[in-house]
């Protein structure tokens, strides 16, 4: 009982809370990180298996934009929200997203390496599918940015 005690004590230290500004710019680093990654592979893809790379590059990209109008903005703004509505001021690091949102970046990483091992979808393809995925996580990397710069705690 008291080693059980003692790991439970020594674990719950660990326990890094942040202010809510924090937690804007944590997910706001991790969204760019991602987007980015998703946009430096489809770049690279339509680079070395395309000669039309510019073509290919402005429809991946105006799909991503449309994509995030459609769907990434109300999901960035759904998040922005359970940060700011999140009670006390200081949170665990890790409470940017809800557990339902980390089974599906969980998902949607399998998914994208499955797809990209299997062969499954050829590779220009996957191109356009990381630009139009990158695009708007990149851009809703910098919705949490200007939330968190915004974020005023006393309100």
């Amino acid at each position: 009982m008291q080693k059980t005690l003692f790991i439970y004590k020594s674990t719950s230290s660990l326990n890094l809370k942040v202010s809510k500004k924090t937690l804007y710019f944590i997910a706001g680093i991790l969204w760019l990180i991602g987007g980015n990654i998703l946009l430096y592979k489809g770049i690279y893809f339509f680079s070395t298996y395309t000669s039309s790379l510019i073509i290919n590059m402005m429809i991946g990209f105006s799909l991503g934009f449309t994509f995030f109008f459609l769907m990434f903005k109300k999901i960035a703004n759904r998040y922005i929200v359970r940060i700011r509505q999140l009670n006390p001021e200081k949170q665990p690091f890790y409470t940017f997203f809800s557990p339902k949102g980390y089974l599906v970046i969980i998902f949607m990483i399998s998914m994208s390496v499955t797809l990209r091992i299997s062969g499954i979808i050829p590779v220009f393809y996957m191109a356009f599918i990381h630009l139009f995925m990158g695009t708007p996580l990149t851009i809703s990397g910098g919705m949490f940015f200007y939330s968190g710069l915004k974020y005023n705690a006393s309100i």
